[in-house]
Formats: structure tokens, sequence, C-alpha cells
């Protein structure tokens, strides 16, 4: 992996002889932290403006719901002005989608925290997803953490797993595969860097959204999570919705990384920490199908 090495060099005499000494750091470590402190500060920034936009945007299309909901009340009797109407609430609950993306974003959605079943969560994205996506497109199940109750959001959750799902479906235009699978995890007392968090230790579920469609290369990864960053076509993408998936999990005190490769598909993995009590209550805990990772 691509590391950094601080050289520095002075002269010195030694018996009548002029010698060089060369030291070398490894600072690594602190470009990454540098690096990490500018990208918090770059999302905090972006996150505190749109937030800011998306509540008044959003109070200005709850009038513009209303008053499209009593005309189409109130047109029913006129059909050409009523799918004017129709296409004016229609264009509105999209608007109203996309400041929830934006409020995800920036942290300022109100969030339920409470246990809730991941593999439940999974189970109706999965359900969602098989009614609007292309047919030639399987999605497969690979449940296979024994436990995974959490402390979370369940519709926030449920709409990042669906962005990582829409994801994937833009990605195989021609029909492929996805698997979306489970497995439990062990962090060590270190914790672990997993994507740009620093995780600390403990239990944790992984879900892992995995595709076979275009793939991407390492600079376009490296931006993925970024707010307004999309590699769609104007009009076709608003570059929030893997931006949103990233504030939410992060918001689940989780990690979420993505490996992909132009032409072979994408993989993306979630770490979410457990919640053991809950998932005792439930009966749902298994020790042995807790994995180790480094």
């Amino acid at each position: 992996s691509k590391g950094f090495i601080d050289s520095r060099s002075f002269l010195l005499t030694i018996g009548g002889e002029w010698l060089r000494c060369l030291f070398e750091y490894d600072i690594t470590e602190k470009k990454r932290m540098e690096t990490q402190l500018v990208q918090g500060q770059k999302m905090q920034a972006v996150g505190q403006l749109v937030g800011g936009i998306a509540h008044d945007f959003n109070n200005l299309l709850c009038g513009i719901l209303g008053y499209a909901e009593v005309l189409t009340e109130k047109l029913k009797g006129n059909p050409r002005e009523l799918k004017y109407a129709k296409t004016i609430f229609r264009t509105a609950k999209r608007a109203t989608t996309l400041t929830g993306q934006l409020l995800s974003f920036s942290h300022n959605k109100d969030y339920v925290l409470e246990p809730m079943d991941v593999h439940d969560c999974i189970n109706e994205t999965v359900r969602l997803l098989v009614r609007s996506i292309d047919k030639r497109i399987i999605i497969r199940r690979d449940l296979n953490a024994g436990e995974s109750v959490i402390i979370g959001d369940t519709t926030q959750l449920q709409n990042a797993f669906l962005n990582l799902g829409i994801n994937a479906r833009d990605a195989m235009p021609e029909g492929g595969l996805l698997v979306i699978s489970t497995e439990l995890v062990q962090l060590g007392v270190e914790g672990r860097r997993f994507g740009r968090e620093q995780l600390p230790p403990g239990e944790y579920i992984q879900i892992q959204f995995t595709d076979n469609g275009v793939g991407m290369d390492e600079e376009t990864a490296a931006k993925i999570f970024d707010p307004f960053f999309t590699t769609k076509e104007i009009g076709e993408g608003t570059g929030l919705g893997l931006a949103a998936v990233y504030g939410t999990i992060q918001k689940h005190m989780g990690g979420i990384s993505v490996s992909s490769q132009a032409g072979t598909g994408s993989d993306f993995r979630i770490l979410l920490p457990l919640e053991r009590e809950a998932a005792i209550e439930n009966g749902d805990f298994d020790d042995d199908l807790t994995a180790e990772i480094a």
C-alpha cells in the first residue's frame, strides 16, 4: 500500500572524513490523520450548509404538496387539469426524497435509535428492490451472521441499503448478480481502521453488497462517498445517495468501505456494532459464528 517517508540529512566529520547522515521517518500515519481531518472538516461544512437549505426547502415543499393534493381532489371531473395537478404532486414528492437525502447526509434528520434486526431490514430492502430493478439482475442473500441485532434506526438503515442496491442496479445495465451477505466479526483490542473511520474494539456485524457490474477505478472509488460526486450524466444523479449512506453509517457508530476494479464489479462493506444484551434477550447470539478481523 502507498506510504510516505520524510527524509532528512546532515554532514558531519569523523576522523577527518566528511560523512552524510540520512534519517528517514515513516509519516504515513501522520498524512492519513491530516487527510482525515481535512475530509472531516469538509464534510462538516457541507453538511451544515445543505442541512440548513434542506430544512427551508422542505418547508416550502409541504405547502406545494398540500395545495397539489387539494387541486387533485377538486379537479377529478377535469381530466386535463387533473393530469397537471398530479404531475406537480409527483414532482414535489421526488423533491422531498432529495431533501431527505440531504438531511440524512447532514445528520440533521431525526433518528429513532432502538434495538433492530439487520436481517429483517435486509429482507425488507430486497422485497422493495425486486419490484423496481431489471429482472435480469439476480439478488442473492447469504445472511450468515448468527446474531443481527443492533441499536439503530430501521428507516434510515433501510434507505442506506436501498441506495446501495440501486447503486448496484445502475452498475449492471445489462443484468448481473447482486449478493447481500452478513457475518459476525471481532475487532481486536486496538480496533481497526475501516474505510474513513477508526472503529473501536468489539463485536460487529458486517453487511456486504457485492455486484459484478462495471466497477470503477481507484480514483473514482476514493471519491465515491463525497457529497455531490457522481459518475452519472447531468440530470441523472444528485451525487448524494452514497454520501447519505456514509452519513447514516457514521451516525450508527459504524464504518463503510468500498473496493472495486473497472470491469469486474464493486464490493461495499459495512460494519455496525452489535447490541449483545438485546440479542441475548431475543436468543439470537451464537459465539461460534464470530470471525476475527486483523
